[in-house]
C-alpha cells in the first residue's frame, strides 16, 4: 500500500514534485532582468511600452522543504485511514495548488533594470466580486458565487484558493449536491437542482474532482 501511495497521480507525489519556494525577495527595484529571469525563469508574455520592455510571469511559487514533508505525510496518513478515498478530495486540490498560483508584472528601465513589480496573485475580479472576496467567506457562499460567474473565472479562483478551502469546497458539493459512488467513480447530480446549477456542477466535477458526473 505504501507503494501505491506514492505512484505518481497521488496527492502526496503532487505536493512532493512541486519546485522549491522561489526567492522572490530580491526581485526589487534596480535588480537587472536577468537576475528576474534565473530566478522565475521565460515570461509568459513579454511587451515594448515606450522603448521599456514588460515581463508578465505566471508560475507556481513552490513550496519549502518541511511544508512538502508535513503535508506528504498527512496525505499518506488519510489515504491509509481512509482506504485512499481521501485522494478523490486531495488530489485534485493539489493539482490545482501546483498550477500558476502567483503572477507578477514587470516593468523595467531602458538598461533593463527593474523599474516596478507588481504581484498580482489571484487577482481576478469579475464585476463587484473578486477572488480575494470570495475566499474571505463561507463555504457555501463560494459555491453559491461561483454558480453565479464565469467557468474562467471560477478556474482562476480556484486556482488561488488554499488546499484546504480547495477541500472543503469538494466536500460541501459531493455531500448536498448529489450522490457519490467511490466504486464506480461517479457523481451523480440531484435531479432537484434547476439546470444551470447542474450545469455549473458537471463542469465542476468534471474538473475539480476525480469523480465523473451523470
Amino acid at each position: 500500500m505504501l507503494m501505491l501511495a506514492l505512484t505518481s497521480g497521488c496527492a502526496t507525489s503532487t505536493i512532493l514534485g512541486r519546485p522549491p519556494e522561489k526567492n522572490l525577495a530580491g526581485i526589487n527595484t534596480g535588480a537587472s532582468r536577468g537576475m528576474v529571469l534565473a530566478e522565475l525563469g521565460a515570461p509568459a508574455y513579454t511587451k515594448e511600452i515606450n522603448g521599456e520592455k514588460q515581463d508578465i510571469f505566471s508560475f507556481d511559487k513552490g513550496v519549502n522543504g518541511g511544508e512538502k514533508f508535513i503535508r506528504g505525510l498527512l496525505h499518506l496518513v488519510a489515504d491509509f485511514l481512509t482506504v485512499f478515498l481521501w485522494e478523490i478530495i486531495a488530489w485534485p486540490a493539489e493539482r490545482i495548488a501546483a498550477g500558476p498560483n502567483t503572477k507578477i508584472e514587470i516593468t523595467y528601465d531602458k538598461s533593463e533594470n527593474v523599474k516596478t513589480v507588481n504581484y498580482q496573485p489571484g487577482s481576478y475580479s469579475s464585476g463587484n466580486l473578486s477572488c480575494e472576496s470570495i475566499r474571505a467567506t463561507s463555504t457555501e457562499k463560494q459555491y453559491d458565487a461561483f454558480c453565479r460567474l464565469s467557468r474562467e473565472f471560477v478556474g482562476s479562483c480556484m486556482e488561488s484558493m488554499t488546499s484546504g478551502q480547495r477541500a472543503a469546497l469538494n466536500g460541501h458539493v459531493l455531500a448536498t449536491k448529489g450522490e457519490a459512488s467511490y466504486s464506480s467513480f461517479t457523481f451523480t447530480i440531484s435531479t432537484k437542482l434547476e439546470k444551470a446549477e447542474k450545469d455549473f456542477l458537471y463542469w465542476y466535477v468534471s474538473n475539480f474532482t476525480n469523480l465523473k458526473p451523470i
